[in-house]
């Protein structure tokens, strides 16, 4: 149910089976999906949906309409959204859904999160994974998504890489990070995480309650053949043309040591891990946002100033900064 070809990007995840070797956990992980999707829970059409169920002075007005746990037309509510006003509460539930619909009662569904895959598909995927043998990501794939998005390699490797983290909420060491590495990945998972690539996407089957991260690598398995992904690896142009789609494309190529002692010289890293300016709005999109511009005006000029120091004289992006740089300036001149 819901984002199910994430589900076989996350298990086809080459280094997925290293990560967790112990006590044959992976082997287990893949007999569970098996088995739920021969008891018809995944590829049988369930998906999360949300549905708006009124606007309230007090969160409690709606305790009894549609509460967590009750059944209307066969759709299950699971959870619930509070979206707070000046003084008042819009009240939303999330709701498991059988099949695609509009309305659930006489609640309006406003988003349903479900990248779909058939039942046998699925466990076509599960029977490959069982049988493969020693899988990596290539360098040619890490390099070919780096290009097309301007994630760090190292961070595709993690994306693309099992995404396991130690007790403690530390990218595993075994990913064997440098400090550069670590702190970049760390700032692109916030991003993919928190803001979500849907934020940018009005697709009412693209909710914004699924994760940057887990779009991509739904994007990795092909709808039309998802036992390549096992066996030849993702699906590179469908990764790059969904990040050009919603972030656009790279306005420069940079690797994670440039990218961290930019941070760094700017003071910028001092800063909440949501404050600091993501990599995708300094270096991905063609101008800031208007409606960020004060707030970022400052963060930005120091980043583009000493990235502009970087930088050799001969490289291909300074033409790049040189258009941002000028961008603020005349933002800054309309401002003032």
């Amino acid at each position: 149910m819901h984002n199910e070809r994430a589900i076989i990007g996350m298990l086809g995840s080459p280094l997925l089976p290293h990560l967790y070797s112990a006590n044959n956990a992976f082997v287990d992980l893949v007999d569970f999906f098996r088995t739920a999707t021969m008891l018809g829970i995944f590829g049988n059409g369930w998906r999360c949906a949300l549905v708006k169920i009124g606007t309230f002075k007090r969160i409690d007005e709606a305790a009894d309409i549609f509460p967590v746990g009750s059944v209307i037309d066969g759709c299950l509510a699971i959870e619930s959204e509070y979206d707070w006003g000046v003084d008042e509460c819009c009240i939303s539930r999330f709701i498991l859904m059988p099949d695609d619909r509009e309305k659930v009662g006489e609640y309006t569904v406003t988003h349903q999160k479900h990248v779909p895959m058939k039942a046998e598909d699925i466990l076509a995927c599960l029977d490959a994974l069982a049988a493969a043998p020693e899988r990596v990501l290539g360098d040619n794939a890490v390099n070919t998504i780096s290009y097309g998005t301007t994630l760090p390699s190292a961070s595709i490797r993690y994306f693309f890489g099992g995404m396991k983290k130690d007790e403690n909420d530390k990218f595993s060491s075994r990913y064997k990070f440098t400090t550069a590495e670590e702190k970049v990945t760390q700032l692109h998972y916030s991003f993919l995480e928190d803001r979500y690539l849907d934020h940018f996407s009005d697709d009412q089957h693209d909710s914004p309650n699924i994760s940057g991260f887990l779009q991509l690598l739904a994007q990795a398995v092909p709808p039309g053949n998802p036992v390549s992904y096992i066996d030849h690896g993702p699906d590179l142009n469908a990764i790059i043309s969904y990040w050009h789609e919603r972030l656009g494309e790279p306005g420069i190529h940079i690797t994670a040591d440039t990218y961290y002692k930019v941070l760094v010289d700017s003071h910028l890293l001092s800063e909440p891990l949501w404050y600091v300016p993501r990599y995708e709005t300094l270096f991905s999109r063609t101008k800031l946002d208007d409606s960020s511009f004060a707030s970022n005006y400052c963060d930005c000029l120091a980043a583009y100033l000493h990235l502009a120091q970087n930088l050799e004289l001969n490289d291909p992006g300074r033409p790049f900064v040189a258009h941002k740089l000028t961008w603020l300036r005349e933002s800054a001149e309309k401002k003032t």
